[in-house]
């Protein structure tokens, strides 16, 4: 089929179009990353897709092809080429290995992008939902973080608290809506409060317990906040009980994590130049976040608005001065309070945004394993994606509990009594894959582990100061 005599599209980033452009225009700057790929095969066996399918289109060598012969003008970045690229998990797996250092994963996104040509829907389809849906995650709710709150928090714990969960599982109802039961099956059990609602009253900064060590701007993801709050309530309390004094700034959007995972880069950009000059701000000396997503996003800022002569330098001084969670509580834990006792077996799960982005692996396992009583075992695969993949596991739900359940099933097979894990897609994700399996194995973030272990050795003291 000759792609030649057909008329060429125009270029679309995000919501904004360059008439006459071709649309593997934004894809050409990067060709030189992708002449480096020698197609050895090595990122073959790392590829969740290829190993489920076993097809060379669903693998990082078959996509690069891909998305070689778009930015050539050999192929157009249609429904078929959009498809390829929206199977990748974007888990970055695959860059592990790669003897060349392809950025398979950046490559991808900016893919999505270009297949989004004239009109800002998911995957290039028409459909009214799908446009509605894309808009609902970029521009509704992550737009504006305390969407998250009001109405969709409130709704969600209604819906929980007031019986009717249970009510609309036993009908079975949701299975002629596939799409908002995928969501309902996700959806965890919701805290009493937002983060943002419990420390309203303390304003933007909660001071260490003791002499201050460190202050740090601490970056409230969207989930986090919400759906995973006791979660980041344990990350500012293990903080500041290790001399932090914590800064929450205000205004601060979504990471733009979303918006990258669904092709608008011009929209994270948006996001980024925002939270920039917020976090600018502050006079903290870190920038800290307890989702493994933002603070790979956060440290990608420099990358994103590299070629932004008024916001590349400003970029990349505040992706310098991120860290993950795990990363800084290691800097912290040596000369911070005692750790009691948590007698449990723990295994863990690493998520791709910081284990393949990253590339943060020990610092997690060193943190679980400085806790008296645990036993820790480590899960087979345990880099392997969960399947949640941003929004995969609702795009590609099949695709996605294929991927879980081999998962849960590693997870079981250490004999742990608790997972762990620093993410919010992850939390979630496996939470939901232990019900499905009929288990009652709980999921928790590290900061919660680690709280339990303070709140142990203050029981400790208070019960020796008691003899």
């Amino acid at each position: 089929m000759t792609r030649a005599a057909e008329p060429r599209a125009s270029l679309v980033v995000g919501d904004r179009i360059a008439p006459e452009s071709t649309p593997g225009e934004a894809l050409r700057r990067r060709l030189p990353e992708e002449e480096l790929c020698i197609k050895c095969g090595a990122c073959l066996p790392a590829c969740p897709t290829y190993v489920s399918t076993g097809l060379e289109r669903e693998s990082p060598r078959g996509r690069t092809q891909l998305i070689r012969a778009v930015a050539e003008d050999r192929l157009r970045p249609d429904d078929y080429f959009a498809t390829q690229m929206y199977d990748c998990l974007d888990c970055r797996a695959c860059e592990l290995p790669c003897p060349v250092g392809v950025p398979i994963g950046s490559l991808v996104l900016e893919a999505r992008a270009a297949a989004q040509r004239r009109s800002n829907t998911a995957r290039g389809s028409p459909n009214l939902m799908a446009r509605l849906g894309r808009w609902t995650l970029e521009r509704g709710l992550f737009a504006h973080p305390r969407r998250m709150e009001w109405p969709v928090f409130i709704m969600g714990w209604l819906y929980q608290r007031s019986g009717l969960q249970g009510i609309v599982r036993a009908t079975g109802v949701l299975r002629l809506l596939p799409q908002l039961r995928h969501l309902e099956l996700w959806l965890p059990s919701l805290p009493g409060r937002p983060w943002r609602w419990r420390f309203a009253g303390a304003g933007a900064r909660l001071e260490s317990y003791g002499p201050a060590r460190m202050r740090a701007a601490y970056f409230l993801g969207c989930f986090m906040n919400t759906v995973f709050a006791d979660a980041s309530v344990a990350s500012v309390e293990v903080l500041r009980r290790n001399g932090v004094d914590v800064i929450t700034p205000r205004g601060i959007r979504c990471c733009g994590a979303p918006q990258m995972d669904l092709g608008d880069i011009e929209l994270a950009r948006e996001f980024a130049r925002t939270n920039i000059s917020i976090l600018e701000t502050t006079d903290a000396a870190v920038v800290v976040s307890d989702c493994a997503a933002c603070s790979g996003m956060l440290k990608e800022y420099g990358e994103l608005l590299k070629d932004d002569p008024d916001w590349a330098s400003r970029s990349a001084r505040l992706s310098a001065r991120v860290r993950d969670f795990s990363e800084l509580m290691l800097e912290l834990i040596h000369d911070g309070p005692p750790l009691g006792r948590v007698e449990t077996a723990a295994t863990y799960h690493d998520p791709c945004h910081l284990a393949h982005l990253q590339r943060v692996t020990q610092a997690p396992r060193e943190l679980l394993q400085m806790i008296p009583g645990i036993r820790y075992a480590e899960m087979p695969c345990s880099d392997t994606c969960c399947g949640s993949a941003g929004t995969y596991s609702f795009r590609r739900w099949h695709q996605s509990m294929a991927i879980l359940d081999e998962k849960i099933a590693n997870a079981i097979s250490t004999g742990a009594e608790v997972v762990v894990t620093a993410n919010p897609g992850c939390l979630g994700q496996l939470e939901m894959g232990f019900r499905r399996a009929g288990t009652r194995i709980p999921v928790r973030h590290l900061s919660q582990i680690l709280l339990e272990a303070y709140e142990s050795s203050d029981e400790e003291r208070a019960d020796h100061s008691s003899e």
